[in-house]
């Protein structure tokens, strides 16, 4: 029915989550790399005692975060983590029993992290949101002063690698915003144009909190909109970016409650 609706290949907008990410100390893993049959669902990246958990629950490379209910997601790809052993023994029994409190109802599903908290350190580690554009590229131009092209993908100029005191690296902060040709990318015939919205690091903490976990993509957007924009305008003042407004208005509103064009 879905293809369908769109076989004459006319525009369209989805947005939603593409990936959330939940940070832990090393110590309650049992392996530190993603199993293959587990990659692209939960994918592990490890900066040695700390541990990042990145859910995108993907399908032939798509995300299927649940934009309605993120912690449904959350919880099947945790799920799937402890059936094939990621954790160790004594944290997926804790998982379990927390996942199945909320489940039956002895503790409500804002709790989540509140309770892995009690013994496990964990907490939102980032945050990212998409918006795909399929059939037609609203965004006519991104100005070099402001954005970076590296190989057809334009990132805002804020990117930086990230060094412990020895100098060792501790990974990077990732461009806050990000647009690329995503069809192209995932070897789709479709076109898609994605624009990226990636809250991490210590705009994380600055931003998310634990019920972003339970409430809608658009619920998001209204709760963190000025704080994710006034952010953004530190690295892309008003007309960085060309588009077509008039599509944009009629489509998505609510992508400009998040940047100012």
């Amino acid at each position: 029915m879905f293809d369908d609706y769109y076989q004459y290949n006319e525009p369209y907008v989805i947005y939603g989550i593409d990936k959330i990410s939940l940070g832990l100390e090393t110590k309650y893993l049992r392996i530190r790399e993603t199993p293959p049959g587990l990659k692209g669902i939960i994918d592990i990246t490890n900066y040695g005692n700390w541990s990042v958990l990145n859910i995108q629950c993907e399908i032939n490379k798509v995300s299927y975060i649940n934009p309605f209910y993120p912690l449904h997601s959350i919880f099947l790809a945790i799920q799937k983590s402890i059936m094939v052993g990621i954790f160790n023994e004594d944290t997926a029994r804790k998982l379990i029993n927390i996942m199945n409190g909320i489940y039956f109802g002895y503790f409500s599903p804002y709790d989540f992290l509140k309770l892995v908290n009690e013994t496990i350190r964990m907490k939102i580690d980032e945050y990212e949101l998409f918006y795909d554009f399929y059939w037609y590229n609203p965004f006519l131009n991104f100005d070099s002063n402001h954005f970076t092209n590296w190989n057809g993908t334009f990132y805002t100029k804020d990117y930086k690698k990230i060094k412990r005191k020895n100098g060792e690296s501790k990974g990077a902060r990732r461009s806050l915003l990000c647009y690329y040709n995503r069809g192209l990318k995932i070897g789709s015939e479709e076109q898609i144009s994605r624009l990226e919205f990636r809250i991490c690091n210590k705009r994380a903490k600055s931003i998310l909190n634990d019920y972003d976990l339970i409430i809608p993509v658009d619920t998001f957007i209204k709760t963190h909109c000025d704080q994710i924009k006034t952010i953004l305008k530190l690295y892309i003042p008003t007309g960085s970016i060309k588009i077509d407004n008039e599509y944009i208005e009629n489509t998505v509103p609510m992508l400009k409650k998040l940047i100012e064009f």
